[in-house]
């Protein structure tokens, strides 16, 4: 049975049939990876040709289809959801070799795909946070979270938190397309209205680019700057970076060699061998408070004093309403 996304998304498992380099490239969220391997342009040719394929004819230009069937059968007594690129060959044969009983999503994932982004151009409302290297945005960001409010962490989608030091702790990036599609997935379950609060990332993390038409919402956004003291975000930088292997650390700040002198990266070098986390810290900041300075929104922000994390939270969630005007 051919489905639209409304009724498919229910199903308990969801089996991408696609090549493993499509499923890589980008999937269904929960979905996993189980290659129908069919010949379709033999398939294809005996279509133009007009010739009726039976199930024993298609059977011809399939491979490894015991194997295929038996990893199926390994989500008997659930219900199971197949899709391809576009609901075409590659699911109408396997539907009529698997029978009744099984579901394909009608359009397949191009179809899922043009209607799930198109999510990405209602005008949601998004507020920024921003603050220097170390005032722990993310933190506020997933507290803000547990409070019950609506949020996009670009860093736990991307795997990176946008420095030389965003890879260092962080799982494999996603593909531009599934980077797309997990923020698209987030905003389908938020109400419009409401604010959405966001990592001010700029247009791009760990390269891979922030959607156009949320990059230009977030433009025009309003912003809380946290105004975190510098002694507290030293404090925040050795809990966070001081526990990762120091090679990977010193690969780093090497990283940096074009923005700081040569003496400022051999003393950030020297004191993270001899486990002075506080001081490389603060040689790194020197460089990162330059440049956030320089292109920081603090200019028309709405400033979040320094406190305990519980009270910047209600500060923010109280000042959201009148800021969406």
């Amino acid at each position: 049975m051919f489905l639209e996304w409304s009724r498919f998304k229910d199903v308990e498992v969801l089996i991408d049939i696609r090549h493993s380099i499509n499923y890589d490239a980008g999937h269904l969220p929960q979905a996993i990876s189980l290659p129908f391997h069919i010949d379709l342009k033999k398939i294809r040719q005996a279509f133009r040709q007009k010739k009726a394929l039976d199930d024993n004819k298609v059977l011809d230009h399939v491979r490894d289809f015991e194997p295929f069937l038996e990893k199926v059968n390994a989500f008997a007594g659930k219900s199971m959801g197949f899709y391809c690129d576009s609901g075409g060959l590659r699911s109408h044969y396997l539907s009529q070799l698997l029978g009744d009983g099984f579901h394909f999503l009608k359009d397949g994932f191009q179809g899922y795909i043009d209607d799930k982004l198109s999510i990405l151009d209602i005008d949601f409302d998004f507020i920024l946070l921003e603050g220097f290297t170390g005032s722990g945005k993310t933190e506020i960001l997933r507290a803000l979270a547990r409070a019950g409010q609506q949020f996009i962490d670009l860093e736990e989608i991307t795997g990176h938190s946008g420095s030389v030091f965003g890879a260092s702790h962080k799982h494999a990036p996603p593909t531009q397309l599934q980077f797309e599609l997990e923020i698209a997935s987030m905003l389908e379950g938020y109400k419009v209205g409401l604010p959405i609060y966001i990592e001010q990332k700029g247009k791009s993390i760990g390269g891979l680019h922030v959607p156009f038409a949320i990059s230009k919402k977030l433009m025009s956004s309003p912003t809380f700057f946290l105004d975190v003291p510098k002694e507290v975000r030293l404090t925040n930088l050795v809990n966070r970076y001081a526990k990762l292997p120091k090679s990977i650390l010193m690969s780093s700040i090497l990283k940096l060699g074009d923005r700081l002198n040569h003496d400022e990266v051999k003393c950030a070098i020297d004191f993270l061998k001899n486990d002075e986390f506080r001081a490389c810290a603060a040689i790194l900041l020197k460089y990162y408070d330059g440049v956030e300075v320089y292109s920081s929104g603090k200019q028309g922000a709405m400033i979040i004093p320094y406190d305990t994390q519980e009270k910047m939270v209600a500060h923010m969630i109280l000042l959201s309403r009148p800021s969406l005007g």
